[in-house]
């Protein structure tokens, strides 16, 4: 595990009295490094990740709902699974494999997984194309870039700045100095803004 930067030991939290910007932003960056600490095997290889992936997507389409050849299946991961569709085509055929079964069974299906079934019998939800190697290993990891410039944000910090701007208090900022401080990636402003911007971020 990485060690704490110079001057980020002791933080207070945000929102005490006495509590200057300095004192926010270290707080901030000790939340997002105990978070990273927490998910960081999701980052060590986006290959294992998506391999993983696999594993579950021939679990699922061999009887693993039932619970035969794997654990039961959750509804959530159903959904998750289908979000991942949208980037992923092997996602994708494992979410499609997964709902056939569900409706064969007969089983109440959540509004999300219901939409997915009718996209893909109209048509209007398509396979898609996998652009560059294993590129649905990402969103897992996106979407914890996200949570965790949400998290820094917590501390009254600015989610972005201006990119000329000479400070670097925004809790992008600070998401990129904690993943800079674990040796992972993205571990640029502008790399952590983008993942952020995309994922809804400003909205």
């Amino acid at each position: 595990m990485g060690a704490l930067p110079a001057g980020r030991a002791g933080c207070r939290a945000a929102g005490g009295a006495g509590v200057t910007s300095v004192d926010r932003r270290d707080a901030a960056f000790a939340d997002v490094l105990a978070h990273i600490e927490k998910i960081e095997h999701l980052y060590r290889s986006h290959n294992d990740l998506h391999g993983r992936m696999r594993k579950t997507a021939m679990i699922w389409g061999c009887g693993g709902i039932s619970g035969r050849f794997g654990p039961p299946l959750q509804m959530d991961r159903v959904i998750d699974l289908i979000d991942q569709s949208s980037a992923d085509p092997l996602a994708f055929d494992a979410a499609s494999k997964v709902v056939a079964r569900l409706l064969r069974q007969g089983a109440e299906l959540p509004s999300e997984v219901s939409a997915f079934a009718a996209g893909v019998i109209t048509g209007e939800r398509k396979r898609p194309i996998r652009k560059g190697k294993n590129a649905g290993a990402y969103i897992a990891r996106d979407r914890e870039i996200a949570c965790m410039v949400e998290i820094a944000a917590r501390h009254n910090l600015h989610p972005t700045r201006n990119d000329e701007s000479e400070h670097r208090d925004s809790a992008c900022d600070v998401v990129a100095e904690a993943m800079q401080t674990k040796g992972l990636s993205p571990r640029s402003y502008k790399q952590v803004k983008d993942i952020w911007l995309a994922h809804g971020g400003g909205d």
